[in-house]
C-alpha cells in the first residue's frame, strides 16, 4: 500500500483514502485500485471509470439535483465509491458478476462509504423507476467486442443479441423516467440518447466524452416501489404506468460551483 496516505497517525489507509477523497484531493486509479482484488487491478485501466471521471460525473448528477444514482454495470464500484465520499447523494451499482459485487461491499465499508451500496442482478429484471440519476459507461460493450484482449473475466455469457437487448431495456428506463432525471454518460451506452433529453454539458477527459442530460417533455408518472422497500430492489409485481406527468415543468438543474478535477490518465475502456 501507499504510506503516503497515512497522513494521521494510526489512521488505516483507507480511511486516510476516503478523507481525502472527501476534501477533494487528487487520487491516482493506482492507489484506490488498491482496494480490490489483483483480477480486478489487472483490467482497470480497460473497464473500469477513472477517479478523475466518477469525480466529475457524480457532482454533475448530485449539483443538479440527483439524489438516487443508478450506476449501470457498476463493476467493483469506483464511481458509487467516489460518489458517496464525494456529494451527499445515494449511490447504487448494479452489477451482474457476483465476485465484484462483493469486492465493492469490501471497499464500501472499508472506505465508509455508507451512502454506496451494490445489487447482484442482471438488468432487465432490476427496477429503475426510483432513481433520478443514471451513470454509463458504455457497460454492455464487451458483448460485441471481438477478440478482447482484456475481458473481464469469462463468468458471464456474451453475445451481440444480449447488447440488443441490455440497451432496449436502458432506453425504455429512460424513456419512462419522469422529467428532470439526469444521466451522465462517458463513451454512451451503446445507442443514441431518446430524444426526450436534452444535453446540459460536454467535455473532454481521459480520453472520451463526459456528457450530462436532462429528461424533457411530459413523462409517465414514476412507479411507486413497495413500502419499506429500497430503490433497486427487485420486484414480481409491475404496476402498470399512471399516464403523463401532471407537472412537466422542471427548473434547470444548478451545476455551478463545482471544482475541476486534475486529468489522471486516458482510458478506453468499456464498463464500471
Amino acid at each position: 500500500m501507499d504510506d503516503g496516505n497515512k497522513a494521521v497517525q494510526g489512521e488505516s489507509w483507507p480511511a486516510a483514502l476516503a478523507r481525502r477523497l472527501r476534501a477533494g484531493e487528487r487520487i491516482a486509479d493506482a492507489q484506490f485500485d488498491q482496494l480490490f482484488t489483483a483480477q480486478t487491478r489487472s483490467v482497470s485501466f480497460r473497464h473500469w471509470t477513472p477517479i478523475s471521471v466518477a469525480t466529475r460525473a457524480a457532482c454533475f448528477l448530485a449539483e443538479g439535483g440527483a439524489t438516487e444514482i443508478l450506476d449501470v454495470g457498476s463493476g467493483p464500484g469506483k464511481v458509487c465509491l467516489v460518489g458517496a465520499l464525494r456529494t451527499g447523494a445515494r449511490f447504487t451499482g448494479v452489477e451482474q458478476r457476483q465476485r465484484l459485487v462483493e469486492e465493492a461491499h469490501v471497499a464500501a465499508v472499508e472506505l465508509g462509504a455508507d451512502r454506496a451500496r451494490f445489487v447482484h442482478a442482471n438488468l432487465v429484471e432490476f427496477d429503475c423507476s426510483p432513481f433520478d440519476g443514471f451513470y454509463f459507461y458504455n457497460p454492455f460493450q464487451e458483448h460485441i467486442e471481438e477478440d478482447d484482449l482484456w475481458p473481464i473475466d469469462e463468468t458471464i455469457q456474451r453475445a451481440p443479441e444480449l447488447h440488443r437487448t441490455y440497451v432496449g431495456t436502458v432506453v425504455d428506463a429512460l424513456i419512462r423516467a419522469p422529467v428532470g432525471t439526469l444521466v451522465a454518460t462517458f463513451h454512451g451506452f451503446g445507442a443514441p440518447m431518446p430524444r426526450e433529453y436534452r444535453r446540459l454539458r460536454r467535455e473532454q477527459i481521459c480520453g472520451g466524452e463526459l456528457a450530462l442530460w436532462v429528461r424533457g417533455g411530459s413523462s409517465q408518472a414514476p412507479r411507486r416501489r413497495p413500502e419499506g422497500s429500497r430503490p433497486g430492489e427487485l420486484h414480481s409485481d409491475e404496476p402498470s404506468a399512471a399516464g403523463p406527468n401532471p407537472n412537466p415543468e422542471t427548473k434547470e438543474p444548478s451545476l455551478s460551483g463545482d471544482v475541476e478535477p486534475p486529468l489522471l490518465r486516458s482510458s478506453d475502456g468499456h464498463q464500471g
